[in-house]
């Protein structure tokens, strides 16, 4: 069965881009969502069964916490990737409870060609994006002193 998701960001952005190659690479097709409506979003999601969409954290809050949610059956749901802004921690840990999935945060740019830290599916930490991929290196900074903030160093 070709499986289908919605692609939330746009085309232009890696993460919208990622999610239409995901959607490829597991044999399914992503359709785009111009703008973001709860019940747009949740019928096809129900329909279709999606198991591991990629979603932004906006929209990863609001369904942590609105009540429209358990109208919809998506039992089918496994794993919620979720990439751009930071999910915050109390978000990530509402959704095991209320959704049913666990969540994989990633960080990555547009300039990076896609992500280039993952959270681990067996083993998330809430509120991280995981740990580099091999051959990355990064380097967290200050904006206002420039210095390295890498907590290990200190």
């Amino acid at each position: 069965m070709r499986r289908h998701a919605p692609a939330l960001a746009p085309f232009y952005l890696i993460l919208g881009s990622a999610a239409a190659f995901w959607r490829a690479r597991n044999r399914g097709y992503a359709s785009h969502c111009p703008r973001f409506e709860f019940e747009a979003f949740a019928r096809p999601m129900e329909r279709h069964r999606v198991r591991s969409p990629l979603l932004t954290p906006p929209i990863m809050k609001m369904l942590a916490q609105r009540p429209e949610v358990e109208r919809h059956n998506l039992s089918a749901l496994r794993l919620v990737a979720s990439g751009g802004p930071h999910v915050p921690a109390e978000i990530e840990e509402a959704w095991p409870g209320r959704i049913g999935t666990t969540v994989v945060q990633g960080y990555g740019m547009t300039e990076t060609s896609a992500t280039i830290a993952i959270t681990r599916p067996r083993r998330p930490r809430a509120g991280t994006c995981g740990k580099p991929f091999p051959l990355v290196k990064l380097r967290i900074v200050d904006p206002e002193t420039a210095t390295d903030t890498d907590r290990r160093r200190q």
